[in-house]
This record gives structure tokens, sequence and C-alpha cells, in this order.
């Protein structure tokens, strides 16, 4: 049947590898459309296609209706097909798919011993880039790729999957079964800070002095020169462009006094024709009385 384990797969923590997922979350793995479309006959060459194609954030069970995502399906059907363990190796190593890297990483939390899990997932703790979380109430959280792993290491319950127990690292490393985290903060400390502050003060000196030396460097005859030359073309300039305002301030006065004697012209001619107007009047009115009609 298509949703149960495989017949080569070897029991995990005493029980089915599928049975380490809640029997209500595997029901609704189930019964969700996701896992009857694009789980069925999934080997470990094909899920990395649907991981790549399919998976944009990780969580569990989501929304009001508790359905799976992406995610936890791909898990369910890691834990069905149980591929080798260098596969799943391989698939943490890779530095590509940030998601196919954390869902091996995950299904490698399920389901091998404490000394393996230290020795693969601690190196994830240097990868810092972002990922996408969806919470239980269907809302999406901006995460990053070492949070998650450090959950997968201190957590217990996650993505509504309860975790195998995980010895404490340092009951291990009493028991040499292995070595001492070394850190990348360790580094820093062999670093010597007045070697810096020294180097750094070397370096303000060597920009001071150059400064001071830019100052006080002689100017040269060809600078001067040039400037000289500059200053002779920027006063010819200032010149022309005083005399051009010169000629264009004189033609604008001589049109406004050729407009004004224009406008003169004008009005003594309307007086005129105004006077004669009016002596056509009082003619006209004398003749009448002077030389009344015949009736």
């Amino acid at each position: 049947m298509a949703n149960t384990t495989q017949k080569h797969a070897r029991q995990m923590h005493g029980t089915n590898p599928q049975w380490l997922v809640d029997k209500m979350i595997r029901g609704k793995v189930y019964d969700s459309l996701y896992w009857k479309e694009h789980c069925f006959a999934l080997t470990a060459e094909l899920l990395i296609e649907k991981v790549i194609k399919h998976v944009r954030y990780v969580g569990g069970m989501h929304g009001g209706m508790k359905r799976p995502c992406e995610f936890l399906c791909l898990l369910i059907k890691l834990l069905q097909i149980q591929p080798k363990k260098e596969i799943i190796i391989e698939f943490i190593k890779q530095k590509e798919f940030k998601y196919l890297r954390i869902l091996s990483a995950f299904y490698f939390r399920l389901i091998y011993d404490s000394v393996e899990i230290y020795t693969y997932l601690e190196p994830l703790l240097n990868d810092y880039r972002k990922i996408v979380e969806i919470d239980r109430n269907g809302k999406f959280h901006l995460t990053h790729v070492d949070e998650i792993i450090d959950q997968f290491l201190q957590e217990r319950f996650l993505f509504g999957i309860n975790l195998p127990h995980l010895i404490d690292r340092s009951v291990l490393e009493k028991n040499g079964q292995l070595k001492l985290r070394k850190s990348k903060l360790l580094e820093l400390e062999k670093i010597d800070l007045d070697q810096i502050i020294q180097q750094f003060e070397t370096l303000e000196h060597d920009e001071t002095t150059e400064r001071s030396n830019q100052d006080d460097a002689p100017v040269s005859h060809d600078h001067n020169v040039s400037t000289s030359e500059h200053a002779n073309e920027r006063d010819d300039a200032m010149d022309v462009s005083k005399h051009t305002d010169h000629n264009s301030k004189s033609k604008s006065k001589s049109r406004r006094v050729e407009a004004e004697v224009d406008i003169e012209t004008e009005i003594e001619a309307g007086a005129e024709t105004k006077t004669e107007i009016v002596e056509f009047n009082i003619i006209s009115k004398l003749s009448f009385f002077l030389f009344p009609l015949n009736c």
C-alpha cells in the first residue's frame, strides 16, 4: 500500500520509522491532497525534485483545519522509504538547496543516534541563510537555518513531532565519544588587539603626512600661467557680456522712445479731427439762423 513502510526499512528507536510521528498527524498527511498527488511511488532521487519545486517554508500542521504543509508530507515520505545514510549525509552537506538541507537534517535528527547527530548537524550552525517558517495559526515568520538547527539540538517538541531523546553533549565529551566543539568565536581570541591598534595608528599617521605634504607643496610656474590664462579668459567673457547687455538696453530704449512718439502723433491727429468736427457743427447752426429756408 502507498502508506506502509517499505520492507527493507529498519526499525529505529525500537519502532516503525513512521510511528515516530503521531497517528493523528499521519492520518492528516495521508488524507491530504498533496500526499495523494505528489508523494505516490517517490524515490530518493525524485524526492529531491519535489523539495526543490514545492517546499517554500518549513513547519507542521497549520491553519484552522490543521492542514499539513509540503515539508511535513515529504518528511513522512522519507521515513517511509528510509534512504541510505550516505544519501542523507550528502543531502545535508550540499549547500545549494537550503530546504533540502533542513528536511534531511530533521530526518537525521529523528532516526540516528546522538553522536552522529552532533557530528553532522553542528556544522550547519554556521549556515546563516534566511528561510520561512509557518506556525500553527498559518502565519509566516522569517528565521534562519542555524536557528532551526539549534532547535533540532535543543528542543524536545518541534513542528508537532516529539523528538527522540538526545544525550547531552557534555556527557558524550566526558565519555570520549565526542571532541570539544570548536566555535568560530575562539578564533577571535587568537588575534592580537594591540597589533591591530598599532596598524590602525600607522595608517592614520601616513594619511595625515600625505595631506600635510600636499598642502605644503609649492605651486608650479605652469600652474600660475594656466590660472592667469583662465582669469583673462573669464574677464574677456565678462566684458563681452557687459557689451551685449549695453547694446540690448540701448535698443530697447530706442524702441520705447519711438513708440511714445507714435502715440503722441496719433493723439495730435485725433485732436485736429475733433476740432474740425466742432467747427463744422457751429457753421451749420449759424447758417440755419442767418439763412432760413423758404417754406
